[in-house]
């Protein structure tokens, strides 16, 4: 399981993201960094004082190899790991900087893939819906059919034999 954190705090312009990912993995709670975005404002390219990061926490690394769990336990143990980090990571100090950690909110390309998957799922069941409906539609239209020609079939023989009782009758 991954997660973005927030990471904020970082006043010093010499923090570059390869010595935050060296330094997150040097607190030995992350398997992997996956990646880091230093934010920094577009027009002057100085850094904003805080940075996105992917990571992989290392228990969810090691039940990976062991089996796959539910994700609502991931998602749990995911929860339980970043309030440990907070309280025991917010507030150190690194290269002159005081860090805040944070759960950020998912990327704008992740959300909307999200979305995307969401209404083609939506839709996907819709078209199922409709075929289920034109199905017992034509189920339906099908017995209608069978009935209308059996009761035919049935008024044709009523005709037929009372046809044939007046004709016996007026000779």
């Amino acid at each position: 399981m991954t997660s973005r954190l927030y990471i904020g705090g970082l006043t010093n312009p010499s923090v570059g993201a390869a010595a935050l990912a060296q330094f997150l993995l040097s607190l030995r709670i992350f398997h992997r960094v996956l990646s880091v975005d230093l934010v920094a404002d577009p027009s002057t390219g100085v850094p904003r004082g805080f940075a996105f990061c992917q990571v992989q926490w290392q228990s969810v690394a090691q039940k990976a190899r062991r089996s796959v769990e539910a994700e609502e336990e991931e998602e749990e143990e995911e929860d339980d790991q970043l309030l440990s980090l907070l309280k025991r990571y917010n507030g150190t100090t690194w290269k002159k900087c005081k860090l805040r950690f944070g759960r950020a909110k998912e990327t704008y390309k992740v959300r909307l893939q999200r979305e995307w998957d969401a209404e083609a799922k939506l839709t996907e069941e819709q078209e199922e819906h409709r075929r289920r409906i034109q199905q017992l539609m034509t189920e339906q239209r099908q017995e209608m059919t069978q009935w209308f020609l059996e009761e035919t079939k049935e008024l044709a023989i009523r005709v037929n034999t009372t046809s044939a009782f007046m004709g016996t009758c007026g000779s």
